[in-house]
């Protein structure tokens, strides 16, 4: 069968390229195309990514940024070359496509998940002193069912680093309304997820947070923020509570009003952010039994304390009314809780049981802690929640 050309590089399906064979184009950039590519050493796909000629700068500042990089939730660096007069970088290829693809159909655990993996990605980013500069759906990659990595740091920059990005498309609209600013100043990333700061030319991890939750609140609403930016919530009440206000926080106009990304894992619950576990299988089981124990010792206290009050208002009909009914409206909200963080919790175990061998083999599960973690501490709110209703009747 005769080979395809492909337009973009000028390669051939099939086409050798330093012990790679080509198997198809998969998007392009700026500055670069990529390719799914066979590795004969590997003995798997990878990504190929090449740079335009004349890009050489492009492709030596990226290179060096995911040199340095090494991390569970940020997609690997696995070598570079040259061929036909352009730099090529390797890199691991997401089999599962972006959060793009399927922003738009997911639970809201599986929002949660997300968010975890990307922020246990930029706290380490971060601390390496390297801002992204352009996270959005398309640059949030699935590896599995669960596992989601962050790519393309083509334009992130190295705090404190003298660099001039190229402007972006984003550039070219802020371009034709200020024309004056835009000609003297940097700006890179993608319009609908820039920092307002950003058309300032001002960057630092607080742009990384507003970006990160932009793309939270468009998996929870299926659609960007308008000006007046409502909360999640109050576009649907089934969007837990924290989740809206830890967005509607990450989306403040003000970089100094942003939490970081150690403030959003406390919020959470989470005090071990960051860290990798080599037993998550017996980590999560234990929690999982945490979980259902603690959940059934709330259970028992609110039907401990409804007898109690039946028992005090027999035949005080006057009495049963206020107290009884007030006490009912919040324990089953509060029950209703408790099911969600069960019925997730099952679900989320349930996808990870489905996750291949060869999958748990090659990807890092430390963030299913992180979320049971964090569901263990929300049981504990409610459990706080309960001894207050105590106290009030």
């Amino acid at each position: 069968m005769e080979k395809t050309l492909i337009k973009k590089g000028g390669l051939k399906i099939g086409e050798i390229v330093d012990g790679y064979r080509v198997i198809k184009n998969i998007g392009e950039g700026g500055f670069s195309n990529v390719f799914i590519a066979y590795s004969f050493s590997l003995k798997r796909n990878v990504a190929l990514k090449f740079f335009d000629e004349n890009v050489g700068d492009s492709f030596i500042r990226e290179y060096k940024i995911l040199s340095k990089l090494n991390h569970p939730h940020i997609v690997k660096a696995l070598g570079k070359g040259v061929w036909n007069n352009r730099y090529y970088m390797v890199l691991e290829y997401a089999s599962k496509g972006s959060l793009a693809s399927r922003i738009k159909r997911l639970d809201i655990f599986d929002v949660e998940l997300m968010f975890i993996q990307l922020c246990r990605a930029l706290y380490y980013a971060h601390s390496m002193n390297i801002i992204h500069r352009d996270i959005k759906p398309e640059n949030i990659l699935y590896f599995s069912d669960l596992v989601v990595k962050l790519s393309d740091f083509g334009i992130a920059r190295i705090v404190g680093e003298k660099t001039f990005i190229k402007k972006t498309i984003s550039a070219t609209v802020l371009a034709k309304s200020n024309p004056t600013l835009a000609k003297d100043i940097e700006i890179a990333g993608t319009y609908n997820y820039m920092a307002p700061e950003v058309f300032k030319g001002i960057y630092s991890v607080k742009s990384d947070i507003y970006s990160l939750g932009i793309v939270l609140y468009e998996c929870l609403t299926g659609t960007l923020p308008k000006i007046s930016k409502i909360s999640p919530r109050r576009i649907d009440r089934r969007i837990p509570k924290y989740l809206s206000n830890i967005v509607m926080e990450m989306i403040n106009e003000e970089p100094e009003d942003r939490p970081t990304v150690r403030e959003i894992f406390e919020r959470m619950g989470i005090s071990e952010y960051n860290k990798i576990y080599s037993d998550v299988d017996e980590i999560l089981m234990n929690l999982k039994r945490d979980l259902k124990g603690d959940a059934y010792k709330i259970i028992s206290k609110i039907e401990e304390r409804l007898s109690l009050l039946e028992d005090k208002y027999a035949g005080d009909i006057s009495g049963l009314g206020d107290d009884i009914i007030v006490f009912r409206r919040n324990a089953t909200r509060i029950l209703y809780e408790i099911i969600n963080i069960i019925d997730t919790t099952k679900n989320v175990l349930a996808k990870y049981n489905n996750e291949s061998i060869h999958l748990k083999k090659i990807l890092n599960y430390s963030f299913l802690i992180d979320y049971l973690m964090h569901q263990k501490y929300r049981l504990e709110c409610l459990r706080d929640s309960i001894d207050s209703m105590f106290k009030d009747t």
